[in-house]
């Protein structure tokens, strides 16, 4: 069992918890209060953005970012830079699972050969 302490608050603030804290005991009330408080403040940290890098050419020019909503040119490279290494990943990963499931029944040649194959048909 936790030890308890005591808190001394004025009158004022003494009325103000009883008259919200309901069905609490007080010590219960304000311990609800601190951790709303507390998931608040962490809540609107989450919401902050940092903006991490400023829009600048190669030769660190700066540049205006695009309108709300939109994205520029590098930024929708590099998405599709990591879908295509994404899609990679995932190919490689079901061909050798397959090839598990199947005992193992292809040589190391056959397994690069099915998968650049794949590569080509698929343009990765």
């Amino acid at each position: 069992m936790s030890e308890k302490k005591m808190v001394v608050v004025n009158d004022t603030l003494m009325r103000k918890i009883d008259r919200y804290r309901g069905q609490l005991d007080r010590a219960d009330f304000v311990n609800e209060c601190l951790e709303r408080l507390l998931r608040s403040r962490k809540l609107a940290k989450a919401k902050t953005t940092v903006v991490i890098n400023q829009h600048r050419e190669p030769d660190g020019t700066k540049i205006a970012p695009p309108p709300a909503g939109y994205v520029n040119r590098q930024d929708f490279e590099q998405f599709q830079r990591n879908i295509n290494n994404l899609q990679r990943e995932f190919m490689d990963f079901f061909i050798k699972y397959g090839d598990k499931l199947a005992g193992g029944s292809m040589s190391e040649k056959e397994t690069k050969d099915f998968s650049d194959e794949l590569r080509r048909l698929l343009r990765l």
